[in-house]
C-alpha cells in the first residue's frame, strides 16, 4: 500500500500520466493489487490530498456503563479499600440501589 500512497500523492501534485504513465489500471495489475481497494484509496486520496489511517475505534458505544454508575464504582474501590474487587463492589451498588 505504501507504493500505491507515493504514487496517488505523485498524481494528486503532477496528474495520473506522471504517477502512471501505462495507466491506473495496468499500475494495480502490475503490483497486485486489489482494483476496488486501489480505486477507493485513489478517491479518498483525492478527496483528502493524501492516504491516512483512520480510528478504528466505534464512534458510540450503545453499551457502554452509564457515567454515573462508572463513577460511583471508581468511588466504591477506594471506599472498599483494600477489598475492592467486583464482589463487593457489585454488592455495595445494590444496596444502594435499593
Amino acid at each position: 500500500m505504501q507504493l500505491l500512497d507515493n504514487a496517488l500523492r505523485i498524481e494528486v501534485e503532477h496528474g495520473t500520466k506522471a504517477a502512471f504513465p501505462e495507466g491506473f489500471a495496468a499500475f494495480v495489475r502490475a503490483h497486485g493489487l486489489s482494483r476496488a481497494t486501489a480505486y477507493r484509496h485513489r478517491e479518498r486520496v483525492k478527496r483528502e490530498g493524501r492516504w491516512q489511517a483512520r480510528s478504528r475505534a466505534p464512534r458510540t458505544r450503545p453499551n457502554a456503563t452509564a457515567q454515573p454508575v462508572h463513577d460511583r464504582v471508581i468511588a466504591l474501590r477506594k471506599e472498599l479499600s483494600p477489598d475492592n474487587g467486583a464482589d463487593p463492589i457489585r454488592a455495595a451498588l445494590l444496596t444502594e440501589a435499593t
